[in-house]
């Protein structure tokens, strides 16, 4: 005969988090009840190969994949805070359009502001993903009001990518991986890196880890170093 009450008994509906009051989930003494699985939510279920894990994981969602030759590679660990926020700015519209678009990317001026790059610092940053080789500028539109009706657009090279022919289906290319010539080391102008101060506070302004300018002023004259 099953227990009903006391240490071991099985949990109630609201007990074990079921929403099937028909449903109770046994507990050993000693443990909280635990939300019982549901068919549903794939982070329920156990998988026997792990591509099955992932592909569960990712139905219904978009993402963006990134190598471990990419991650590893020089062009991206030498990135700096504004090249990353900037492509994560492409990597999201690269998601919204489930990857279909690539080449057609778009980060308003706006939109850039918002992701806490500086307007004195946008064309520079855009420069430095260039050059990096993580991006290409493919069509460079016009300034201020002109850009809502003709704006710029990208083309994430780690990323199969969209050409649209004069007639017919869009193609689509294989990442052309330009990203794997780069060698160097940061590839920010020298100017966009100095540390640039304004206004008699110091404040600053630039990249991380700028060192505020202090300002000094000449000490007041006394009646005594008049004296003298």
């Amino acid at each position: 005969m099953r227990k009903t009450s006391g240490p071991g008994a099985p949990a109630s509906a609201a007990e074990a988090g079921t929403d099937d009051p028909t449903r109770t989930v046994d507990t050993k003494p000693g443990q909280i009840p635990q939300r019982a699985q549901q068919s549903g939510d794939p982070r329920n279920k156990t998988f026997s190969r792990a591509e099955k894990a992932y592909k569960a994981c990712r139905s219904g969602k978009s993402f963006v994949p990134h190598t471990a030759e990419l991650l590893a590679s020089a062009a991206w660990r030498n990135r700096s805070i504004y090249a990353v926020r900037f492509i994560s700015l492409l990597e999201l519209d690269h998601a919204g359009h489930n990857g279909q678009d690539n080449g057609f990317l778009k980060a308003t001026w706006r939109q850039m502001r918002e992701a806490g790059i500086g307007s004195d610092y946008i064309a520079d940053t855009i420069a430095e993903a260039v050059a990096l080789g993580l991006v290409r500028v493919t069509h460079k539109g016009q300034y201020r009001g002109g850009a809502r009706n003709d704006p710029s657009t990208y083309r994430l090279n780690y990323l199969p990518w969209k050409f649209v022919p004069a007639a017919g289906a869009p193609l689509y290319y294989a990442p052309n991986d330009e990203w794997k010539h780069y060698k160097g080391k940061s590839a920010r102008a020298k100017r966009a890196r100095m540390n640039r101060t304004w206004g008699p506070s110091g404040n600053t302004r630039g990249d991380q880890g700028a060192i505020t300018k202090v300002v000094r002023f000449p000490r007041s004259r006394t009646k005594h170093d008049a004296a003298e």
